[in-house]
């Protein structure tokens, strides 16, 4: 049975309460605008040490809050896509699914007049999956975030700091200033580096039965780790932090 959340305080407790109980499993936020409640990031970030695999799906061409994006994009376990004309506002974990017309950020919470419904996956779970297809379909039509837009150069000191603390554990090898080993994004074997081509001759032939080129693989080409906030793929298969570091 569908549950109607008929204030806006109903529907940030459920929003919030969906995000605390996605700990460990899948979580998928959709909604057109990186404006993010203070309340919502806190929840979000606390869910990293679960190794919870978040998808965020936002409108492609808004002036997102910069501060929110790179928030998303350096965080463990997130991957942060656009579609363009986006204006759904769909919240789903492994339990429930939220619809309604409210946005994340604290505005909506405390000037707006909200409407919303609750689909539980255990008492309704025909909707609850035709819900679930409907924002996978949606997360197939976006494409990934793209990483120029997050500001890094207005906290150069910042920056560096935050490279220093987290490298990636696994060296790329260079010659002549030019990246020569590579990690297969399917395995994680060193192979010669080319991101045009990121498989071993072993997997590639295994991928080119479909290939898919944003087809979830598991490692960093360049570092060959294993980065939950960058699911790599053969369109894009390098981690956020070696893209920084090696490739911009």
């Amino acid at each position: 049975m569908v549950e109607l959340l008929d204030s806006t305080a109903k529907i940030t407790s459920g929003i919030q309460d969906l995000i605390r109980d996605s700990k460990g499993e899948k979580l998928m936020l959709i909604t057109p605008y990186v404006q993010i409640a203070s309340q919502f990031k806190l929840d979000i970030k606390d869910l990293t040490v679960f190794r919870t695999q978040i998808t965020v799906i936002v409108r492609e061409g808004e002036n997102h809050n910069p501060q929110d994006v790179n928030f998303l994009q350096e965080m463990s376990g997130v991957s942060l896509w656009t579609l363009p004309n986006l204006h759904a506002k769909c919240y789903l974990n492994h339990k429930c699914a939220i619809i309604a017309s409210m946005n994340l950020y604290a505005y909506s919470q405390v000037n707006n007049t909200e409407i919303g419904v609750l689909i539980s996956r255990e008492n309704d779970p025909e909707l609850y999956d035709q819900v679930y297809e409907t924002m996978r379909r949606i997360h197939r039509e976006s494409c990934e975030y793209e990483f120029e837009i997050v500001k890094k150069s207005e906290k150069p000191k910042e920056t560096k700091q935050e490279y220093k603390k987290n490298p990636p554990e696994k060296s790329a090898s260079k010659k002549n200033g030019k990246l020569e080993t590579g990690h297969c994004i399917r395995c994680g074997k060193p192979m010669p580096f080319n991101p045009d081509k990121p498989l071993c001759d072993k997997c590639y032939p295994i991928w080119a039965k479909y290939g898919d080129k944003k087809y979830t693989e598991k490692f960093c080409h360049i570092c060959g780790e294993d980065v939950p906030s960058h699911k790599s793929s053969y369109e894009k298969p390098v981690c956020y932090p070696c893209y920084k570091k090696y490739l911009k």
